[in-house]
C-alpha cells in the first residue's frame, strides 16, 4: 500500500512533496521527505507488573524481548528456533499473539515448558507507558528484519532507552540502522554466541551509541527542517501577484 501511494505521489503533478515516516522507503522517490519518528517513550512512575515479570525471568542472564503484534512471519518463525539454539539466553514475547500464523514446524515450541528460557505473555499491552516499561526491562529488543524490513517504532523506543537491537542479517531498515549507528547485534547464524556478543557490545559503548542515534531521530530541529522543505517545495514556483 505504501509503495502504491508513493507511485501515485511520484506520478501526479499535483503532488510537490510528501512526508514519509519510514526512512527505508524513500530511496528513489524524489518527492519523499523522511520525517523522524518521534515515538512516545514515557514510562509509569512505578515499575509495571509486566516489567517486573520480565526482570524476574531475565535474572542475571542476557534477556531479549519481542513486543507488540506477534505473528509467525513477523517474529516467531525466527525467534522460536533462535531461543531453542540459545538456551543460555532468556527470551520474552509479550503482546497480541497470532498463533495461527506460526509455521507448523515451530508450533510445538509454543507449548508450556518446551522452551524453559522463553516467557510468553499473551494479550494486548494496555498502555504505551507499560509497553515502554517492558522494553526498558529487557537487555535487547528483537526484530526480524528478514520479514519486517521497514522502520520499527519499537526500535526507536529501544534506542532511546539504551537497549541493544538484536536482528538477523537482512536487507532491512533495522539491519542498516544497526550498521550505521552500532546500536545492536546482527547475527548470521542462530548458533552465534549472542550473550558474548552482547557483552562486547555493552563494554564497547553500545548504550552511548544508542543515545546518540536516538538524539538524531528525535531531533526537533530535524522535524522542523522537514516541514520547511515541504513549504519550500509548495512555494518555490509561486510568484506574488502584481496590482
Amino acid at each position: 500500500m505504501e509503495k502504491q501511494l508513493q507511485s501515485l505521489f511520484q506520478s501526479s503533478p499535483s503532488c510537490r512533496a510528501f512526508l514519509q515516516p519510514d526512512q527505508y522507503l524513500i530511496d528513489g522517490t524524489e518527492k519523499a521527505i523522511w520525517i523522524p519518528d518521534l515515538e512516545d517513550v514515557s514510562r509509569p512512575e512505578r515499575p509495571s507488573g509486566l516489567a517486573e515479570r520480565i526482570r524476574a525471568h531475565g535474572a542475571d542472564r542476557f534477556c531479549v524481548g519481542a513486543f507488540g503484534i506477534i505473528s509467525g512471519y513477523r517474529c516467531l518463525n525466527e525467534l522460536l528456533p533462535l531461543a531453542q539454539a540459545q538456551p543460555d539466553v532468556r527470551f520474552v514475547v509479550a503482546g497480541r499473539m497470532l498463533e495461527e500464523t506460526v509455521a507448523p514446524e515451530f508450533m510445538s515450541l509454543l507449548q508450556d515448558g518446551a522452551l524453559p528460557n522463553l516467557l510468553l505473555i499473551p494479550g494486548f499491552i494496555p498502555t504505551e507507558k507499560e509497553l515502554n516499561d517492558a522494553i526498558a526491562a529487557s537487555d535487547a529488543v528483537f526484530i526480524d528484519g528478514k520479514s519486517y524490513p521497514v522502520q520499527s517504532g519499537v526500535v526507536c523506543k529501544a534506542v532511546e532507552m539504551g537497549r541493544c537491537i538484536l536482528t538477523p542479517q537482512s536487507n532491512s531498515w533495522t539491519n542498516d540502522f544497526v550498521l550505521e549507528w552500532g546500536v545492536g547485534i546482527i547475527y548470521e547464524s542462530r548458533h552465534d554466541s549472542l550473550a558474548e556478543a552482547w557483552g562486547r557490545w555493552k563494554s564497547d559503548g553500545g548504550e552511548a551509541r544508542c543515545l546518540a542515534a536516538s538524539s538524531f531521530i528525535r531531533n526537533p530541529d530535524a522535524v522542523a527542517a522537514c516541514f520547511d522543505r515541504v513549504s519550500y517545495e509548495l512555494t518555490k514556483d509561486w510568484e506574488r501577484p502584481t496590482s
